[in-house]
């Protein structure tokens, strides 16, 4: 828990700090909640574009919530708007590291499709900095943004 805060604040100072510069940061979740609506309608190029937002999210190394758990959501709700069969297919079209970060923010979301799940399944896990942070701040990128932060 201490760790989720400390991150949690960290990223508070970030944005802080990036919005009183002028510079504006890619969000990730709020991509995915614009495309959520095209992507459950079944468009490839939304499908394509919510699954490169979930895997920028993964990519990086900010432990999150709300935005995680609303991204889950999105996830959910596109799988059960078009169907196992259909998100699976989309999903396979994608790199490893994509259909990893799928499984890392919509896994709670993706149970119950079989499919999604034994594409997931049979796909090489790769780490995602949102996964190592989880475990340790201080790998080389959570460094270099605290140091930038300082």
């Amino acid at each position: 828990m201490t760790l989720a805060l400390a991150l949690c604040s960290c990223a508070g100072h970030v944005a802080s700090n990036a919005r009183s510069s002028g510079y504006v940061a890619f969000d990730a979740w709020r991509t995915s909640s614009r495309i959520t609506p095209y992507a459950a309608k079944g468009s490839a190029r939304a499908l394509h574009d919510l699954f490169i937002a979930t895997y920028t999210r993964a990519s990086d190394p900010y432990l999150g919530g709300e935005d995680l758990e609303i991204m889950c959501f999105n996830l959910g709700e596109v799988v059960q708007s078009i169907g196992d069969k259909r998100f699976a297919e989309a999903l396979g079209l994608e790199r490893p590291e994509v259909i990893h970060s799928v499984r890392v923010i919509g896994g709670g979301c993706l149970g119950s499709y079989a499919e999604t799940q034994e594409l997931i399944s049979r796909t090489p896990k790769v780490k995602l900095p949102l996964e190592f942070s989880s475990e340790d701040i201080h790998t080389p990128l959570m460094k270099a943004l605290i140091k930038e932060e300082g």
